[in-house]
């Protein structure tokens, strides 16, 4: 996968989903080992390939992914797709979290993989 730009906030997002047609999703949407992660970074990615089911750029520097790795996995492949020097910081997503313009979609992709608070 790989993505040219992050796009500016309340521009159309454009979501990065491999085949994965083995994968199940439960009932409640959640797929069977995944983790939502939420990563800001102070640079554009070089490329986004990456060990994640799906990742949605929601904001300029703010990415979500959903991945079945660990969170150690997630950081560094995305560490290694950065320039030197640049900031990042990733994080799991339990709860759905309360979010303002991000791009359209956020709120309900969050829901169907996060527990709601």
């Amino acid at each position: 996968m790989v993505l040219d730009a992050l796009p500016t906030v309340g521009a159309e997002v454009s979501t990065l989903v491999p085949d994965h047609s083995g994968l199940h999703a439960s009932p409640d949407g959640h797929h069977g080992g995944m983790t939502v992660f939420l990563a800001w970074t102070s640079a554009d990615p070089d490329t986004l390939s990456g060990p994640w089911y799906e990742l949605r750029p929601i904001a300029p520097g703010l990415l979500l992914m959903e991945s079945e790795e660990s969170l150690s996995t997630v950081y560094h492949a995305l560490k290694w797709s950065l320039p030197d020097g640049a900031a990042l910081i990733v994080s799991p997503v339990e709860h759905t979290p309360k979010s303002r313009g991000m791009a359209p979609g956020t709120t309900s992709w969050l829901r169907a993989r996060t527990t709601p608070r």
